[in-house]
């Protein structure tokens, strides 16, 4: 029997025969899988020469970017160059940064009854909700999620909704039904900073071969992708080729870093959107929302005490974990804030107990990027309360409405720490309530008064008047019961 050691070098071994000649040891043809992008900046860059056993794959698919200059062939003018590229490519997208997407005057299609929403990495299916919210039918009739827990929650909270599909990248495209709105959040561990940063050449990040797949073939009217900005800061040649993509497909596409933070949610959570609208549906203007003026205090979302408006018990109470990690990101937190002569008794400070010496961080008046791991571990330590949060005061500060996570912490078929995975990978509800109306107005889906965006209208006397946000601002007379 063969070593681990042996066995490992032989199917190297194997592997190399068959990306040399297209056949296996024994003689047998194999289909070796092709990356449906086509590579849109080799023009921009020169061809380089180096020698035949050093050559790079790809001047702008290797992983100089964020790694180490050598990665490159092992050699520096070839980094030097990556970097300059690079720099030329952040430059250019920076340069069409949320830039509206001006209206077709021949546009004439028809305004739907209900408007089909699809999506792929569905999560907790939070369009719907927002939609819902917005005062906007929608009737869903496909999507796709990996974890069987989130599928159950997801069944709970969208009853109506079709079963959704396991791994989109496993279904058939043309049998795919069209949609009028197709919504995607590809995973975000290749490109974002707490991940292995692999970008397409890790298998998740392939998924956005298959999102840019179906909206190429069977054409939705809108496409909104969703990820984190490391897709920009790392990666902005993959970016650029997303966008290219759906230039080609028959689209007019801008893109914007949204941050949760700046449209009514004290929660800092820049995330990178992706808007597609067919060029045969742009009956309006879109333009990206602008930022709130106003921005409300995080203890507005902090369940003080006991659960508010009567609500049982859901969640025990969680204290400061008893570990050399949380002690150590305590004290790095307290030197933090004595420095910048902040009291962490009286001003809410939220502090990451939870993370490594790299990412340790805290943040006063608001709350740190609630991403699924941290969510599902439990958050962070609140300073004035001197407790960890809860799972409800997590999903309040991604936007959910109280009816909402009462469902899902109810679920007693899903573990709590499953619900707070799937919270903190869901995309912001505010920043979807702010992004869908102008969105589906701007593709002939709605009319102008179809749809409204109940944070735009927040006022400072509206805020004085507030206990708990996001709640006392939903106006729940358009939501089904």
């Amino acid at each position: 029997m063969k070593s681990n050691g042996k066995r490992a070098a032989a199917g190297a071994c194997r592997r190399r025969h068959i990306r040399k000649t297209g056949t296996s040891n024994e003689g047998q043809q194999v289909l070796l899988p092709v990356c449906p992008v086509v590579r849109t900046l080799k023009s921009i860059v020169p061809k380089l020469k180096s020698k035949p056993r050093r050559r790079a794959k790809s001047v702008l698919r290797t992983s100089g970017c964020g790694g180490s200059s050598s990665s490159i062939g092992g050699n520096g003018g070839m980094a030097a160059l990556r970097k300059d590229a690079i720099k030329k490519i952040k430059s250019s997208l920076r340069a069409v940064q949320g830039e509206p997407i001006p209206s077709n005057a021949e546009c004439s299609l028809p305004i739907p009854e209900v408007i089909t929403v699809g999506s792929d990495c569905t999560g907790l299916g939070t369009e719907l909700l927002a939609a819902e919210l917005c005062g906007i039918r929608c009737k869903p009739v496909f999507g796709s999620e990996l974890s069987p827990d989130v599928r159950r929650l997801h069944k709970l909270l969208h009853p109506t909704a079709p079963p959704l599909d396991v791994d989109c990248t496993k279904r058939d495209v043309t049998s795919t039904p069209e949609v009028d709105l197709y919504v995607a959040g590809p995973p975000c561990q290749p490109w974002s900073a707490m991940g292995q940063q692999r970008g397409l050449n890790d298998i998740r990040g392939t998924v956005f071969y298959h999102v840019l797949n179906y909206v190429r073939q069977r054409r939705p009217r809108v496409a909104l992708i969703e990820n984190v900005r490391g897709l920009l800061d790392r990666y902005p040649d993959e970016l650029f080729d997303v966008l290219q993509i759906l230039k080609e497909s028959g689209y007019c596409v801008t893109w914007d870093i949204v941050n949760t933070a700046h449209h009514g949610i004290p929660q800092s959570r820049p995330r990178l959107f992706i808007v597609a609208i067919r060029e045969d549906a742009c009956a309006r203007t879109f333009k990206f929302p602008k930022k709130l003026n106003v921005v409300p205090s995080v203890d507005l979302f902090l369940k003080r005490g006991k659960p508010h408006h009567g609500e049982p018990q859901l969640e025990p109470l969680r204290l400061l974990p008893d570990n050399d990690t949380a002690r150590r990101n305590m004290s790095i937190a307290t030197e933090s804030l004595a420095a910048k002569g902040i009291d962490p008794a009286k001003v809410s400070t939220f502090v990451d107990v939870f993370a490594s010496s790299t990412f340790a961080n805290c943040k006063a008046r608001v709350c740190p990027c609630i991403t699924a791991s941290r969510s599902k571990a439990g958050g962070f330590y609140v300073t004035t309360l001197k407790r960890m949060t809860y799972y409800r005061e997590l999903g309040g500060l991604q936007g959910f409405p109280m009816k909402t996570l009462h469902k899902l912490l109810t679920c007693h078929r899903v573990k709590k720490n499953t619900i707070g995975h799937a919270i903190g990978n869901a995309i912001s509800v505010n920043v979807l309530m702010r992004l869908l109306p102008r969105l589906l107005v701007a593709a002939g889906l709605v009319r102008v008064a179809g749809g409204y965006d109940p944070w735009k209208r927040l006022t400072k006397t509206q805020l004085r008047s507030m206990k708990t946000l996001p709640d006392d601002l939903y106006d729940t007379r358009d939501v089904s019961k």
